[in-house]
C-alpha cells in the first residue's frame, strides 16, 4: 500500500488531496474426495470409503488486484465545499486472463446558504448538499453450466441530495436526504437439490 497527503492554504482557498495505490492477490484451492462408504454408515472419512470407486476432484480461484485511488477537497471561505474522487482498477481472476480496467468516480458539491445569502434570522444555519458517486463490489466468480469460469464487476451507483438545517439559534437542528441507488451485475446463490447453483441477476433499485 502506498499513501501521499498533501495540504495547501492560500488567502479564502483551501486544498487537500491524496494519492494512493495498492495491490492484492489472492488463490483459493479447494480440495474434494467422495465415493462409496463402507460398512460404517454415516461415518464420512477418507478411511471409510471404498478406494476403488473413490474420486478426487480440484478446484480453485484466484484474483490479482491493482487500485490507484486519488481525492481532491477544495473549499472556498469555508461556504462552498468541492470534493472529488476517482478510482480505478486493474483485476483479473485466472492465470490466463487479461487485466480488466474499471474507474469508479465520485463528485460533491455544498455550500453554506445562510453564510452566503440573506436568510430569515429565525435559521441560524442551513447547508445545501449533493453527490454522485460509483462504487464497486469485488468480482465474483460464477460458474456456467460448461464448467467455464465468468466473473462480473459489481457496482452500485448513488446520487443523493439533501440539507442540514438548525433553527432559533440550534435550538432546533433537522437534517433531511433523499438518495437513490442502483445495483448491477450481483452474483446470487440459488438452492437447488444438487447444492447450489450461481445467477447473475437484474439491476436492483433502491432509494428513500
Amino acid at each position: 500500500n502506498l499513501l501521499v497527503n498533501f495540504y495547501k492554504t492560500w488567502k479564502d482557498w483551501n486544498v487537500q488531496a491524496s494519492l494512493a495505490g495498492s495491490f492484492r492477490d489472492i488463490k483459493n484451492t479447494k480440495y474434494q474426495f467422495g465415493g462409496p462408504l463402507k460398512e460404517m454408515p454415516n461415518v464420512f472419512t477418507t478411511n471409510n470409503l471404498y478406494e476403488t470407486n473413490a474420486k478426487g476432484e480440484t478446484t480453485g480461484w484466484m484474483t490479482t488486484t491493482g487500485s490507484a485511488y486519488a481525492t481532491v477537497g477544495v473549499n472556498w471561505k469555508n461556504m462552498i465545499f468541492l470534493d472529488l474522487a476517482g478510482r480505478n482498477e486493474w483485476e483479473k481472476v485466472a492465470i490466463a486472463d487479461k487485466f480488466s480496467s474499471v474507474f469508479y468516480p465520485s463528485v460533491g458539491l455544498s455550500f453554506v446558504a445562510s453564510e452566503l445569502f440573506d436568510i430569515p434570522q429565525t435559521i441560524s444555519y442551513l447547508k445545501v448538499r449533493g453527490s454522485i458517486s460509483e462504487v464497486g463490489k469485488p468480482s465474483e466468480i460464477l460458474l456456467s453450466s460448461s464448467g467455464q469460469h465468468n466473473y462480473s464487476i459489481g457496482k452500485v451507483r448513488s446520487q443523493e441530495i439533501g440539507m442540514d438545517l438548525r433553527l432559533l439559534r440550534d435550538r432546533i437542528s433537522l437534517g433531511i436526504t433523499y438518495y437513490n441507488s442502483v445495483a448491477s451485475d450481483q452474483i446470487f446463490d440459488i438452492p437447488t437439490p444438487m447444492g447450489t447453483r450461481q445467477i447473475q441477476g437484474p439491476a436492483l433499485s433502491n432509494s428513500g
